[in-house]
This record gives structure tokens, sequence and C-alpha cells, in this order.
């Protein structure tokens, strides 16, 4: 009976000793392999913050560019220079009206007044005048573009368009708290 006590104790020896402690073993290499992943991981948060950080700065840079670019007074000079850009742009003005009453506010940044537009003449007149919108100073943006065959040889296409200009919403903010001021 003490033979089999003795080999059954041997036999459980060896079975934890092969089996348990290979294991074991193999238990504690997965550890180091799952703390590298950790670490790892870790780094490349931390990398991948420190892009998000970049983007974030270079997003609220350029915000802060296209707010500089609204316009800070009414929209006169804007008319103004949109008007002269059409006159140097040799194209016939048929229709140029700014339409007051649907100023349009989207957002607390910004208000949009639309210009409906139509003029006539060709492919490198147009071409030259919404060009010449596109590079101004402030943000004008131009919607529904339409461009058709006229009758007139002179002027062989009509060129229609909504442009939008841009305005900071601050400017009415300003002028309201003039207005109280002066009640």
């Amino acid at each position: 009976m003490t033979k089999f006590i003795i080999l059954f104790i041997i036999i459980i020896v060896s079975v934890y000793y092969f089996d348990t402690q290979y294991q074991l073993d193999q238990l504690k290499q997965l550890q180091l392999q799952e703390q590298k992943l950790k670490q790892s991981l870790a780094e490349q948060q931390v990398f991948e913050l420190i892009q998000l950080k970049k983007q974030l700065t270079l997003l609220e840079s350029r915000l802060r560019n296209r707010l500089n670019h609204l316009l800070t007074k009414d929209y006169v000079a804007s008319i103004q220079k949109i008007s002269k850009i059409i006159q140097a742009s040799n194209v016939k003005r048929q229709l140029f009206q700014p339409l007051y009453s649907k100023e349009i506010s989207e957002h607390s940044l910004y208000m949009k007044l639309p210009i409906r537009l139509r003029v006539i003449g060709n492919y490198h007149q147009f071409a030259k005048l919404v060009s010449r919108i596109a590079i101004m100073d402030h943000i004008v943006t131009q919607h529904n573009v339409d461009i058709r065959t006229n009758k007139d040889d002179k002027y062989p296409l009509i060129l229609e368009m909504t442009l939008y200009i841009y305005r900071s919403v601050d400017l009415d903010k300003k002028v309201n708290r003039n207005d109280q001021a002066n009640l």
C-alpha cells in the first residue's frame, strides 16, 4: 500500500512538474506579453492624442482665419466691390439684387445676405467674374449657378447665380448695445 501511495505522490508531482509547471511558465510569458502590449497601446494612444491635439490646433487656427474673413461692418462696401468686379469683368449686368429682407442667420457666428445676379457675356468673361469674386478678401460664396445660351450674338450666354456675403453676428450685438445705450 505504501508503494501505491509513493507511486501516487510521484505521479502527482510528475503531472504538476511536467504539465502545470509548463502552464505556469506559459502564463508568466503571456503576462509579460500583456504588459508589453498595454505599454505599446498606451504609447500609441499618447501619440494619437498628440496628433489629435495638433489637428485641433490647426482647426482652431483655420476657424480663427475664417472668422477674420467675415465682414465686421455692414454689407455696403462688399456690394460695391462686387459691383466693381462685375464691371471689370466686361459682362453686361441684367440683375443685381441684394435681398436684405432675406438675410439669413444659420449659426450664432455669422449672417449671410443673398444677392441675385444675372449677367450676359461669354465664358471667358464669366470665368473672370467668378474667379475675382472667389478671391475677395472676405467670404462670398456662389450658389445655384446656371449658364444658358442667349439669342444675342454680342453676348452669347446668360449667367444666373446667387451670391452669399457673410458677416459676423458680433456686428448685430454691437449695434444693439449702441442702440440701447442711446435710449
